[in-house]
């Protein structure tokens, strides 16, 4: 009988240790944690706004460049696709983001098309080699020299 009160007393001393870890854990935070949890909350809105609002801004400053004349400087287009590139690393899942993709694409498009008219033009406004008389005339009577054998005797005489 000792031996069973003994197990009895382990078995309610374990479960009202249990109970207590089980109330620690699930007993509600205190008043100061949920004020510190609303605070930390409300800056992390308040980050995400102007993180929001800096996406916004340098987008607007790509655009302000892009609208700034019709045909860009390499300058003004180095300094939008850096705007966009900000934007995109920064900013990725932000609304800016997206559109700065698309601005980034035209201006590609743009600088595509730019090159492969300057390429027409440089190859339509090269001079056309002709063919020069006199030389041919030179080289028609060119011929390869004969290759000689080492050692051979037939070609000594």
């Amino acid at each position: 009988m000792g031996i069973l009160r003994l197990h009895l007393k382990i078995t309610i001393l374990i479960f009202m240790i249990l109970i207590a870890f089980l109330f620690v854990i699930l007993w509600p935070k205190s008043s100061e944690e949920t004020g510190q949890n609303k605070v930390n909350d409300n800056l992390q809105v308040k980050l995400e706004k102007e993180e929001e609002s800096s996406a916004e801004q340098l987008y607007q400053k790509a655009l302000a460049l892009k609208q700034k004349s019709e045909s860009l400087s390499i300058e003004d287009q180095k300094e939008i696709l850096d705007y966009c590139g900000q934007i995109i690393k920064q900013y990725p899942d932000s609304p800016e983001a997206e559109k700065a993709k698309a601005l980034r694409n035209e201006l590609y498009e743009q600088l595509q098309e730019q090159y492969a008219n300057q390429l027409r033009t440089v190859r339509y406004n090269q001079p056309k080699v002709q063919k020069s008389k006199p030389l041919r005339r030179t080289f028609r009577g060119y011929r390869k020299p004969e290759r000689i054998a080492v050692g051979d005797s037939n070609s000594a005489k």
